[in-house]
C-alpha cells in the first residue's frame, strides 16, 4: 500500500490569493476614493487644526515684548490666559456666547412650546386638519439635509 501524505495548503498560495483579494478590494472605486478623500481631509483639516493648536500653545516672536522672559517656540499657556482675562474678552468672548446661549434656548424653547402643542391637539383632540399635521410633522425625516 503506498503512504498517501496529505499536506496542507502551501503557504505562497494563500498568501499570494489573499493578496489579489486585498489588491482587488484596494482597487475598486469607492476604496480609491475614500482614500482620496482621506488625504483631502487631512491636508485641509489635520494639518491646518494642528498649527493652530501648536501656534497657540507656543510663544510667537510678537510675544517676546509681552512677555519678558518669552522663548520662541516654549510651551504656554499665555494665550489662553489673556483670551479669558482681558479687557477684550468681554466683547469678543463673553457677549458672543451669551448671545448664542440665549437664541439657542430661546429657539428650543419655542420649538418645545410649539411642537409639544401641536402633538397634543392631534392626539388629544379631533380637530380639522390633523392628519396634515402628520403628514407635515414627517416632512424633515425625508428631506435631504
Amino acid at each position: 500500500m503506498a503512504d498517501i501524505t496529505l499536506s496542507p495548503t502551501p503557504f505562497p498560495n494563500n498568501f499570494v490569493a489573499s493578496s489579489r483579494r486585498f489588491l482587488h478590494w484596494l482597487t475598486s472605486a469607492k476604496v480609491v476614493l475614500s482614500l482620496i478623500m482621506l488625504v483631502v481631509m487631512f491636508y485641509l483639516v489635520i494639518v491646518p487644526l494642528y498649527r493652530m493648536v501648536l501656534t497657540t500653545l507656543t510663544y510667537q516672536d510678537k510675544d517676546v515684548f509681552r512677555v519678558p522672559d518669552a522663548q520662541v517656540g516654549a510651551l504656554t499657556l499665555f494665550h489662553y490666559v489673556r483670551m479669558f482675562t482681558s479687557q477684550m474678552s468681554k466683547p469678543y468672548l463673553y457677549d458672543p456666547l451669551a448671545h448664542s446661549l440665549i437664541i439657542s434656548f430661546g429657539a428650543t424653547g419655542i420649538a418645545f412650546l410649539i411642537g409639544g402643542l401641536l402633538a397634543w391637539l392631534c392626539i388629544r383632540t379631533d380637530m380639522s386638519g390633523r392628519k396634515l399635521i402628520n403628514q407635515l410633522a414627517l416632512l424633515p425625516y425625508i428631506m435631504p439635509d
